[in-house]
């Protein structure tokens, strides 16, 4: 998923008014124990985020004598506003740094082998915008709000942004409060089982009647929607601890996530650690495997061991509209369909045009946005009703609670499909 800030990013760059460009760190430094040759070696330190980095520090140099000093190592790392890690560039004389070690956070960094270098050179100029900043024509604050009102005009037109999310059921429990600013719902799960949506009319509410859960109502919808579920479930969702560190971006978040005891949960489904919404698709032991993470418009980060792992098994997807953003939410996920990128960046570029007075230009794009936001949202809809599987002469596929969908077959090019009622 595009992150907030790719819009922002590549809209400036296209107006053109680019925002500030990230800071360089501060950091102390000292020999430490390694295997670099002897001498005196020189290095930079850049900050990195999503979209570059920074111009370099001053170069520094260090002496390495061997006898346990032939390593250099970071610590004492700030990072600028904006940054989310940084590169110590490295090399044997004065403007030759060939290789760098990147480091995510402000952690330490120790280069104790030349080996451990990957090859790159500092870069010469700053190139990773902070998109929460000014540009030098348009503030961070008109950037952001001209996105909410993209995003505002392409759900109208396409009738709500897609999302998927869940909540950990409750034995008993009737009603639920799901985050997000719901439309409606399309489909749900509870322990796997698909459910039917309905009336609040369709809810029986004279008696507790737990089991697996048939209807469910919405009941109130504003900042967030609160449901009705009956019969109410008969099973709370599982729950654990994270059995390790469970690794934020990078190329290790989507392998397995350990746990102390994944006994209980379904085996496949969703679950929640933190704030991230993660989806799996098998269980190996106390392993979650086959992992998908920061679902539902949630963000990948890193989670210590020991945090709570819970089962969601009341699963739901649905349309919402759209939350709003300001400065400072550049790292976050932009829940949108993916071909949606370029029609918001339109529709930015538009307010540009428009500030520039070009209200003929700014206006023919804006058509073209909505234009291809609608042809997107035709193009996603389901394009087929029921199907048959097999060459059985008759099927009953489930429906409501009071009957079904009967499908008979005929002979030729075409069936007749009847709604029981």
């Amino acid at each position: 998923m595009a992150l907030v800030g790719d819009v922002i990013v590549r809209v400036r760059e296209a107006g053109p008014d680019p925002s500030s460009f990230i800071g360089i760190p501060t950091f102390a430094f000292a020999s430490a124990a390694g295997s670099i040759p002897n001498g005196t070696w020189y290095f930079v330190l850049t900050t990195i985020n999503q979209w570059g980095e920074s111009a370099p520090t001053a170069e520094q140099s260090i002496i390495l004598t061997g006898g346990g000093v032939s390593a250099l190592q970071i610590n004492t790392v700030v990072l600028p506003p904006g940054g989310i890690g940084y590169r110590v560039y490295f090399g044997p004389s004065p403007g030759a740094e060939y290789g760098y070690i990147q480091t995510l956070g402000a952690g330490n960094t120790t280069i104790s082998t030349l080996a451990s270098l990957s090859p790159g050179v500092p870069p010469n100029h700053a190139t990773g915008m902070n998109p929460d900043t000014n540009g030098s024509f348009v503030s961070s604050y008109t950037a952001f709000r001209w996105l909410n009102n993209a995003l505002q005009k392409a759900t109208k037109v396409a009738g709500g942004l897609p999302l998927l999310t869940g909540v950990q059921a409750i034995e008993g429990q009737g009603m639920y409060r799901i985050p997000g600013r719901w439309i409606h719902f399309v489909t749900g799960w509870f322990d796997g089982w698909p459910f039917q949506f309905g009336r609040k009319s369709d809810v029986f509410l004279r008696n507790t009647m737990s089991g697996i859960t048939g209807i469910v109502s919405m009941e109130q919808g504003v900042d967030t929607s609160v449901i009705q579920l009956w019969p109410q479930p008969n099973r709370t969702g599982a729950s654990t601890t994270a059995n390790g560190l469970v690794a934020g971006p990078g190329p290790t978040q989507d392998q397995q996530i350990a746990v102390v005891n994944a006994t209980g949960f379904l085996p496949l489904g969703l679950c929640k650690i933190d704030d991230e919404i993660i989806g799996y698709s098998g269980i190996n032991s106390n392993l979650l495997t086959g992992i998908i993470r920061g679902l539902g418009g949630t963000l990948i980060v890193s989670h210590l061991s020991g945090v709570a792992v819970t089962e969601l098994n009341l699963r739901l997807s649905g349309y919402v509209l759209p939350v709003d953003y300001a400065p400072g939410d550049s790292a976050k996920t932009l829940p949108i369909p993916p071909a949606w990128d370029e029609p918001l960046i339109d529709y930015l570029i538009a307010q540009f045009k428009k500030s520039e007075l070009d209200n003929q230009a700014a206006l023919g794009i804006e058509k073209q946005f909505e234009e291809s936001i609608r042809k997107i949202a035709k193009e996603s809809r389901p394009r087929t009703g029921p199907a048959q599987i097999g060459s059985v002469g008759l099927e009953v596929m489930p429906g409501a609670w009071g009957g079904g969908t009967l499908i008979p077959v005929l002979t030729g090019l075409f069936s007749l499909i009847y709604l029981l009622a």
